[in-house]
C-alpha cells in the first residue's frame, strides 16, 4: 500500500504546473518561517524531483549569522548531518542529490529542528518517505523537532504505521499546520 501512494504522489508532484508549484512553495516557506520560533540549529533536506523547494528556506537563513544550516549526507546505510554556510559547500552525491562537502558533523542532539522531505502524510502526522529509510534511522537519535513540509494534495485518509516509522511533530503546507 506504501508502494502505491507513494507512486502516485510522486507522479502528482512531477505533474504539478510550475507556476501554481512557485505559488505554493512561497506560502509553505512562510509557513516554516513562522513555525521556526528560535531554533538556531536547524536540519533541512536539499530538495530535488519535485519535492518542496528548501533552497528559499536556505538562503533566507544564510544571512542570519545566529543561524546555522545543517544538510544531509548518505555513506552506506546511515545519515548524518553537516554544517554549509552557503550553496558553495553542496555537490552532487549519493542518489543524484546535493549533499554538503563539509566536515563539521552535527550531533543528532545538536539539532533543534530538522525540516523532513515528505511524499506522503496523513492528519496523524504519519509519514511516507522515499522508503529507503534513512530519515526513520536518523530521527530516532534525536530530539529535534520534526516539520514535515508538503504540497497539501499529498495528504493521504490513512498511513498504515510500521515499527520502525518515525512521525513528524508539525506538517506544514501551503494551506495547513497539522501539529
Amino acid at each position: 500500500m506504501k508502494a502505491d501512494i507513494r507512486k502516485e504522489m510522486l507522479e502528482k508532484r512531477q505533474a504539478l504546473a510550475l507556476s501554481l508549484r512557485l505559488l505554493k512553495e512561497e506560502q509553505i516557506k512562510e509557513n516554516v518561517l513562522m513555525a521556526i520560533g528560535d531554533a538556531k540549529r536547524i536540519g533541512i533536506y536539499c530538495s530535488t524531483r519535485g519535492e518542496v523547494d528548501t533552497y528559499g528556506l536556505m538562503e533566507h537563513w544564510f544571512w542570519d549569522k545566529d543561524i546555522s544550516i545543517y544538510t544531509p549526507k548518505v555513506t552506506g546505510e546511515s545519515m548524518d548531518f553537516f554544517k554549509i554556510s552557503s550553496f558553495k559547500d553542496l555537490a552532487v552525491g549519493s542518489f543524484g542529490i546535493l549533499e554538503p562537502q563539509t566536515n563539521d558533523k552535527a550531533d543528532p542532539e545538536q539539532l533543534d529542528v530538522i525540516i523532513v522531505p515528505i511524499v506522503a502524510f496523513d492528519k496523524n502526522k504519519h509519514r511516507i518517505g522515499h522508503g529507503k529509510g534513512y530519515y526513520d534511522r536518523y530521527l530516532k537519535q534525536t530530539s529535534a523537532r520534526k516539520i514535515g513540509i508538503a504540497f497539501s494534495f499529498q495528504e493521504v485518509d490513512e498511513i498504515l504505521v510500521d515499527p520502525f516509522d518515525v512521525d513528524c511533530d508539525i506538517v506544514i503546507t501551503e494551506i495547513t499546520f497539522i501539529g
